[in-house]
């Protein structure tokens, strides 16, 4: 179909500068951490400004961004200038996917007064950004309790479908959690204000006219908070079809046919009885005595 996915990756190592730019001995004896700090540094920057850009020049129709680190890692981002809750809710990003932690988990951003992220483990709130952390495939996994205080190695399936997103998380035993769907960006992320579709209008029959209204994201429900037109209205001008189909029109135009029809034979028997009475009554061009 016309379903169509774009990919954002981040680097967020610029998270924690420390490790990379002299708290590790390697770090400290194989590079430049002065150089080291200030490319990362110059990176978030760098980063921030790639990902707004290619988030609001997409069209497609779901948008993922997946970095290293969680967003509650992303702590410069967390600010008014600079604030990932509400970049990502307001052009349209349907998951931030991440791991670096041991653990399977999801999570729900939403954008609080000053700037602030905030979020609740597990609660899919109006408006709120989903976290998807894939983080149990490998290593020793963490102590937290991880999805609904459950902390297998595993991994994360999302199915993705023209008006919707299917999560299901998967144990390294191959059990199936329960999967969750989750809407389209304009009714999670904009409080269901999907757009409707309409069909052409009908003809006009005994003043009134239909059309076909629909949700554009398949549920009603995710259009609910936008206006939806009107499905009927009056209409004045040439009447439309009859209540029996056009049947009663079909029978007036074969009878209208069929005397065409005789009155043409009609005329056309007139014609030659007439000729050959007129020829009757001419005299001869030669005649012998």
């Amino acid at each position: 179909g016309n379903t169509t996915i774009d990919l954002f990756a981040i680097d967020t190592n610029w998270v924690k500068i420390e490790e990379p730019c002299g708290l590790q001995p390697s770090s400290r004896l194989h590079c430049d951490t002065n150089k080291c700090r200030a490319f990362l540094n110059n990176l978030g920057g760098e980063s921030w400004q790639s990902l707004e850009r290619g988030l609001a020049q997409s069209d497609a129709t779901w948008k993922f961004v997946f970095g290293h680190h969680p967003i509650s890692f992303l702590g410069n981002w967390h600010g008014r200038e600079k604030n990932i809750i509400g970049l990502l809710a307001r052009l349209n990003a349907s998951a931030y996917l991440t791991g670096h932690e041991h653990s399977n988990h999801l999570r729900w951003y939403t954008q609080k007064p000053g700037g602030q992220a905030g979020f609740d483990n597990g609660d899919q709130r109006p408006g709120a950004v989903m976290e998807i952390q894939s983080g149990g495939a490998g290593g020793a996994i963490s102590d937290n309790p991880g999805y609904r205080g459950l902390n297998p190695y595993g991994f994360v399936a999302v199915k993705v479908t023209p008006n919707e997103l299917e999560v299901t998380y998967v144990s390294d035993q191959g059990k199936y959690m329960e999967p969750f769907v989750v809407p389209p960006p304009c009714a999670q992320l904009h409080n269901s204000t999907c757009a409707w579709t309409t069909k052409p209008w009908s003809n006009c029959v005994e003043g009134k006219r239909q059309r076909l209204v629909k949700c554009s994201r398949g549920h009603s429900a995710y259009c609910a908070n936008n206006e939806k037109p009107a499905a009927e209205e009056s209409c004045s001008g040439p009447p439309g079809p009859s209540p029996d189909g056009g049947r009663g029109h079909v029978g007036l135009v074969i009878a209208i046919v069929a005397f065409v029809c005789v009155a043409a034979a009609a005329a056309a028997a007139l014609f030659y009885w007439h000729r050959r009475r007129t020829s009757s009554r001419r005299p001869p061009l030669l005649e012998v005595g």
